[in-house]
């Protein structure tokens, strides 16, 4: 009997010890990952359609400063708009930004990408400081606290010419080097959307027909990747923007989920919000996201901004 009752209560034991190992490890990998991060909060909105101050016509792009001044790359008017983080307009100056490729470094300056194609580079006043060639193809720029630069460069559909690929300059214009071809391995691309740099100089790159996040040194050297098509937790579907946090977290704008994901340096997903509709929190074509130093989150919906916080 005393036999009978300790295989009993060993069975039993193993079974709970399998139980809590399922439990801890989960089912999968990055993508499968619980939500383990703060909820974001919607805080307020601004933008309507048309062509007045505050107001958008395919806006694409937004970008943050360090006094948290917001920038919106307003593409059909054919204008950069800056506001408070409050939403208040301050100003505007006009030049055709490209896909909505617009960013700012730590002296407060606004690089814009323009269809010719140049790289252009203002005060924040808008007052153009320099200009230059970016080459073929170039979709979203990026820059280190370095000041030094970065742009990708999207496929068109020429599959003879290799646009898929990023491309580094210093903070003068000097071209410094490149990395990257199109395929679905490490360190390709299919269509490479916007580019994010970290606080330790890391490079994240939306391969966005990929459906996946690619991270580099400031080198090129392939770091790890994360993301597939589809719904879930780490999952993507057509991801347009990209952003990182002063502790390093990069947030993406998955804009065919209609949402927002975050995530640690490794790609280990965090937490998400939004869903499709109109409303409060929610979007209908999220296609890029910014951050301030208060960790505020910036969402361009198209024709509006969206910011939450933590």
């Amino acid at each position: 009997m005393k036999r009978g009752l300790g295989k009993t209560l060993l069975a039993l034991s193993l079974f709970l010890m399998i139980a809590v190992v399922q439990t801890s490890c989960g089912g999968g990998g990055k993508s499968d990952s619980s939500s383990t991060g703060n909820t974001y909060h919607y805080v307020t909105q601004w933008g309507t359609p048309g062509n007045g101050n505050g107001q958008f016509d395919h806006a694409l792009g937004v970008a943050v400063d360090s006094s948290a001044n917001v920038y919106v790359a307003d593409v059909r008017n054919a204008r950069i708009q800056k506001f408070d983080s409050d939403g208040k307009f301050l100003s505007l100056w006009h030049v055709t930004v490209k896909n909505g490729g617009l960013a700012t470094d730590l002296s407060g300056h606004v690089y814009a990408l323009s269809s010719q194609p140049l790289i252009y580079k203002f005060d924040s006043n808008g007052t153009l400081l320099t200009q230059w060639q970016c080459g073929a193809a170039c979709s979203s720029i990026a820059v280190d606290p370095s000041g030094n630069i970065y742009v990708t460069a999207e496929n068109t559909g020429n599959i003879s010419a290799n646009y898929s690929l990023v491309k580094k300059f210093d903070s003068n214009g000097n071209f410094l080097t490149q990395w990257g071809s199109i395929g679905t391995g490490d360190g390709q691309f299919n269509s490479p959307g916007a580019i994010a740099v970290d606080s330790s100089g890391n490079v994240y790159v939306v391969d966005r027909d990929n459906n996946r996040i690619q991270k580099f040194d400031s080198n090129g050297n392939f770091l790890t990747k994360w993301g597939s098509f589809g719904t879930g937790n780490g999952q993507l579907n057509s991801p347009w923007g990209v952003a990182t946090d002063s502790s390093g977290n990069i947030y993406v704008a998955d804009t065919g989920n209609y949402r927002i994901q975050k995530f640690d340096s490794n790609g280990n997903f965090l937490t998400k919000w939004g869903s499709y509709g109109t409303n409060n929190g929610q979007f209908t074509y999220p296609n890029s996201v910014a951050l301030d130093l208060s960790g505020n989150v910036f969402v361009n919906d198209e024709n509006r901004i969206e910011k939450f916080s933590p």
